[in-house]
């Protein structure tokens, strides 16, 4: 929960936005408009905060109407809703790749200070450290089919068709700080999320868990957190392990 500046409430030095946030002096659909529109907002109010100027020197978000949204649906097809007005179709895919396009273009200048490192680790097979460890992360289709075509293996749906009304939902998530039962908690909901933006319930999770080298008491310890946050997400979430 945040106030109009975006602070999470009760807190004076810590901010919040986009889907994780949510106003307090109002609604707002989940959407990645708002994270994008708040930004200018935070950076502003993150430097009152640390600078000292506090909430006089910050500014109020101001949320604007509800405006054009566009979801791609597949095979390259987009779906449009405007105000109660909803149009699906490939125009509708060629107009959001436009309008993404036209965004990522502004922050085009940042490329050159980039150059040089990303070339240096181009050159040595590696990828920048400052990657998506979530959804963002997982290979891209032309390399999956690529390598199932090269080893002569191709997916056939007609196998998991016995399946009838049962949804199936594989996600691999990346620790990203060193309380491992936020993460536990974390990572559920992140491998959930998927499923539950199209209404399905999740009765069933398994969990794969990596850890760290340590000695038996510490990997034990570290597991322990880690699954209790897992079974604190699943309790939210009515869900079995």
């Amino acid at each position: 929960m945040v106030d109009d500046y975006l602070r999470v409430k009760g807190q004076t030095r810590l901010f919040a936005v986009g889907d994780c946030a949510e106003l307090e002096s109002r609604s707002l659909s989940k959407s990645g408009v708002h994270a994008v529109r708040q930004g200018e907002i935070l950076i502003h109010n993150l430097r009152a905060a640390v600078t000292g100027e506090g909430e006089a020197a910050m500014m109020a978000y101001r949320p604007r109407k509800p405006g054009l949204a566009l979801m791609v649906s597949g095979d390259r097809r987009a779906l449009l809703s405007y105000r109660g007005f909803a149009l699906e179709g490939k125009g509708r895919y060629r107009q959001k790749d436009r309008i993404d396009r036209e965004f990522m273009a502004k922050y085009g200048g940042q490329r050159e200070f980039t150059v040089l490192a990303d070339a240096r680790m181009a050159g040595a097979g590696m990828v920048d450290g400052n990657t998506c460890g979530g959804g963002g992360g997982k290979m891209d289709p032309a390399m999956l089919h690529a390598v199932l075509e090269r080893l002569g293996e191709k997916s056939q749906a007609e196998d998991v068709g016995w399946m009838g009304g049962w949804a199936v939902s594989v996600d691999g998530f990346r620790t990203f700080t060193p309380d491992l039962y936020l993460f536990g908690r974390v990572a559920v909901y992140h491998a959930l999320n998927d499923l539950f933006a199209t209404g399905v319930f999740a009765h069933g999770v398994t969990v794969n868990a990596v850890l760290p080298p340590a000695a038996g008491r510490i990997r034990e310890n570290r597991f322990e957190h880690l699954m209790a946050g897992v079974f604190a997400a699943l309790k939210e979430m009515k869900s079995a392990f």
